[in-house]
């Protein structure tokens, strides 16, 4: 008997334990520039969203702090301080006829109470709204600005009306 050598493969050749299921080389950078595509897309869409949100908040900002609005705003806010905390007060504290608040405010409900002017507002009580005069007076003629504060019934605290009178240049 001759022994020769057997084309057959061997069972352990057959049955040996394969390495794990890898892509190839085309389909992994294939899934890896479609994530990468993806992930820029994305940045992309961020950073244009982030910029019309800055756009649209600079218009706003700037529609709202425009030098006419911030001087206008001052001055009402002025006014109001005026008369609710300070004049409303003052009528009552210094009425040396014996007449109450209400029969004193009656008298200038038809023609308001004598004009005062920006100057004065940023001056009444002891300077307190002394910090807004370099905004103000930028833009305004401090004398030449003035309020009349009108009294309406029933003449409580928060029952006025203010007429602006504007010499201001934007």
């Amino acid at each position: 008997m001759v022994n020769r050598k057997s084309t057959k493969p061997s069972s352990k050749s057959i049955h040996a334990k394969r390495p794990s299921v890898r892509s190839s080389g085309p389909a992994t950078a294939r899934d890896r520039s479609r994530r990468l595509f993806s992930l820029s897309r994305r940045t992309i869409l961020t950073i244009i969203i982030l910029a019309m949100i800055a756009v649209i908040a600079t218009v706003i900002i700037s529609h709202l702090t425009t030098p006419e609005r911030t001087v206008t705003n001052t001055i009402e806010s002025l006014a109001t301080d005026y008369y609710e905390n300070y004049f409303y007060d003052e009528v009552g504290r210094y009425n040396t006829s014996g007449e109450s608040r209400t029969d004193i405010l009656t008298k200038y409900s038809e023609k308001g109470f004598t004009a005062v002017t920006l100057k004065q507002l940023l001056y009444f009580d002891n300077e307190r709204h002394i910090s807004d005069k370099p905004t103000l007076s930028e833009y305004c003629d401090l004398d030449r600005t003035y309020v009349r504060i009108t009294p309406i019934a029933p003449f409580g605290r928060t029952d006025y009306r203010v007429d602006y009178f504007y010499s201001c240049a934007y």
